[in-house]
This record gives structure tokens, sequence and C-alpha cells, in this order.
């Protein structure tokens, strides 16, 4: 039995403590389910390396050849050039969930807006950012260190899939929240032709935009530390024509990789399953 995103939305996860299945699988969790009847957490090993993670779980961690698939997204809206020829300066953005920008991620965020006097930042998570107390409390945030409201464009709109990822074309370059970062963000980021800067933290949900990242072969966007991912951002908003080839290149390298690759997918899961049961069997 597989229990997919147990610990999310209101999950029967307690299920698994009744032992229905001799062999038991939890997948797309955040964390250990805790319970000693799960057998195994699915992962791959950049997420959690074989040496090196800290993080504990009751069940063993298997590792897959890929941890991620994303279908490639069909009807796609067309990438449109690079915004900052037209702007004259680098658009930072990031669409993920509010409740992942931190007051760290804010800290570094306005370091790299400072390093930056022209640059700007886009923010938008669904329709929430309409909220005036919410903008007042992130623009004064940002006052804090330094970077006045006009340098902050707060993005409020319920919007149809296509216009969303359309909105993609107004940005350069995104940056990832930590440490909890971005999975499908930073997939529909890639697919839109938007670098992605993340900072890979100690975990599975800190690790998540990296492992996508890695395996779309933007290894060196994979951040070890603070300094190293502004390093990343300024290096990228410093090199327009990088920019402008990643714009156009990205969309078909991520559909030519694994990340894309369904049947393979399947096969290693196929193959992870069957080991686990034969594994059972000789137990």
């Amino acid at each position: 039995m597989v229990y997919l995103a147990g610990l999310f939305d209101a999950n029967r996860i307690l299920v698994a403590a009744h032992r229905p299945a001799p062999v038991q699988v939890s997948f797309h969790n955040g964390c250990t389910t805790g319970l000693e009847q799960m057998d195994y957490w699915l992962t791959d090993a950049l997420i959690h390396p074989t040496e090196g993670s800290r993080e504990r779980f009751t069940e063993t961690l298997y590792r897959l050849p890929i941890f991620y698939n994303y279908p490639p997204i069909s009807g796609a809206p067309d990438i449109g050039p690079l915004p900052a020829d037209d702007n004259g300066f680098i658009t930072f953005g990031s669409f993920n969930n509010l409740c992942k920008i931190t007051p760290d991620v804010i800290r570094l965020w306005s370091s790299i807006l400072r390093a930056l006097p022209t640059a700007r930042l886009q923010l938008k998570y669904r329709d929430q950012l309409g909220n005036p107390v919410l903008q007042k409390q992130i623009l004064a945030r940002f006052k804090r260190h330094g970077i006045r409201k006009n340098r902050i464009d707060l993005i409020s709109a319920l919007e149809d899939f296509n216009t969303h990822l359309a909105r993609y074309n107004t940005i350069d370059i995104a940056l990832d929240p930590f440490p909890f970062t971005g999975a499908t963000t930073t997939f529909q980021a890639l697919w839109m032709g938007v670098p992605v800067v993340t900072l890979l933290g100690d975990r599975f949900i800190g690790r998540m935009a990296g492992d996508i990242l890695f395996h779309a072969g933007l290894h060196a966007c994979l951040a070890e530390s603070s300094d190293d991912y502004q390093q990343q951002a300024l290096d990228l908003a410093d090199d327009l024509e990088q920019l402008r080839t990643r714009r156009v290149e990205l969309r078909a390298g991520l559909a030519a990789s694994a990340l894309c690759d369904g049947a393979g997918y399947a096969k290693g899961i196929e193959r992870a399953y069957l080991d686990m049961w034969g594994r059972c069997v000789v137990a």
C-alpha cells in the first residue's frame, strides 16, 4: 500500500498503523510519518545523500533514480523575450506560498536588491496579496532592510493556469524561498524559461527545488550558503546573454530530461516495488 502525501490535506495516514498491507510505502510526504508500521519512504540521492543527511525517519529510505516527475505542460503560453531587455533592469520574482517567505528569506532577498539598486522584486501567490494588511506587513519587512516599497511589486490575481504561467514572462530570475523550498512552482518557472536560484537545506523540504534544478541540468543554481545564493543571483543578473539563452533553451531541455520521462519514471517505481516485495517475501 502506498500512502500519498500522508500528512497533508486530512489524509487518513493512521490507517497504516493497522498494517492493512505487508509492505507500506510513504510517497510525497513532507517528513517521516513516525509510524513503525510504515516500511519505506521514497526519495532519491540528492534529496537524501547516503552521507550527511540529518533528517530522521522511522521508515527505511528508498532512493529512486529520480524523485520528481512532471508531464510536459501542453498548451503552455509562448515564452516571451527577456524582460530586462525592455525594462532596462532585472526583475526577480517568487510565486511561492507566502508562508514560505520567512524573515531570513526577506533579509537575503533585500541584500540582493541592495546589491542591485535598479532591480525589482515581484511577489504573487493567488489573490492573497490583495489583502491591505498583508501588503503593509510585507512592505514593512522589506523597508526594515532598506528596500523601498516602489521596488516591490505585489501581484494579486486569481488567474487561470495559462494566465498564471504567462506571468513568468514578466520576470527574469526566480528566487526560491527557504527552508521550505518550491517544487511545482520551480518546474513551472523552468518551463517558462526562467532560471531559479535555490538554497540547499538539510532535509526533504529544503531540497525539493534543488532536486528539480539538478535533474534539469542547472547545477550552478544550487547554493550551499546564503552568500552563495546571493552570488548566484547576482551572477545571473550580470549575464543577460546567459539569461536570454536559457530562456530559449530551458523548455526543450526540461522536456528531454528525466523529469519529464514518465515511462522511465514508472519503470523505476516498478523496480522499487518489486524489490520491496522481494525483501518482504524473503523476510
